[in-house]
């Protein structure tokens, strides 16, 4: 801190020691304060100085974000300006007054009068105004009170939103899952009765092929027994051919 504020003034701020605000660079007190972008002040002519041979802090010697200087003296004026156009509640201007001519040497009848009925008058409107700020914070009370029940009643409902709204989620979350399970269910019975088709299918085939295998060895069966049976004869008009002419060798 460079300045501190007394009454409407800005005064040279003092550390726990009684030191005051001195220069990182030139460990001097400040003649033209400017702050730089890290945020700590310097010396102008000093801070000029170091900015042209540096680009770092000379507090962090961190990179400055830029080398722009705030000059802080204007500042000082401005709130200076401010602080004495700021006015001050009349109590505290009588109680201020009150204390200087008592303070002096000199009590004569007239200023005493004059200081006790201005302390007096401004006494009553202190009183007027504490009773109107009593008033103010009995209603800001009120207030208060009716905007936390409100709050705590609209709390109360958003609770009951979130709540349902879990709720909702819940159970469309368990409507959705059995759904999936019954999906699951059906995809199974599904699975089972292609399997249950196929495997009748297989055992038709198998089937088939077990009877046209059954056929086509009975009508082989009967081809060779046909030609058994063809065989047979030609060997029997053979030997009857043969008898024959044997028959007619002996005659």
């Amino acid at each position: 801190n460079v300045w501190a504020v007394n009454d409407s003034r800005l005064t040279e701020a003092h550390d726990a020691c009684g030191a005051v605000a001195q220069c990182p660079i030139t460990l001097h007190e400040f003649d033209e304060p400017v702050m730089l972008a890290d945020g700590t002040v310097y010396e102008h002519e000093a801070v000029l100085d170091w900015l042209r041979r540096h680009d770092v802090s000379p507090c962090t010697n961190l990179p400055l974000r830029h080398k722009v200087g705030l000059k802080l003296t204007p500042l000082k004026f401005v709130l200076e300006h401010v602080l004495s156009a700021t006015p001050k509640p009349r109590l505290e201007h009588a109680v201020a007054d009150a204390v200087e001519t008592l303070s002096g040497e000199s009590h004569d009848v007239v200023s005493m009068l004059k200081v006790c009925q201005n302390l007096s008058a401004s006494l009553a409107e202190g009183v007027s105004e504490l009773a109107r700020w009593q008033t103010l914070v009995s209603k800001a009370d009120v207030v208060l009170e009716d905007v936390r029940r409100r709050l705590a009643a609209t709390s109360a409902l958003c609770l009951q939103r979130v709540c349902r709204t879990f709720l909702a989620q819940s159970s469309l979350a368990l409507q959705q899952d059995r759904r999936m399970q019954a999906m699951v269910r059906s995809a199974l019975q599904v699975q089972s009765r292609s399997r249950t088709f196929l495997a009748q299918q297989c055992l038709d085939i198998a089937g088939r092929r077990r009877r046209q295998t059954e056929l086509l060895a009975s009508q082989q069966c009967k081809a060779f027994a046909r030609m058994f049976a063809a065989k047979v004869r030609l060997l029997h008009v053979r030997n009857l051919r043969r008898h024959c002419q044997l028959s007619k060798q002996v005659l």
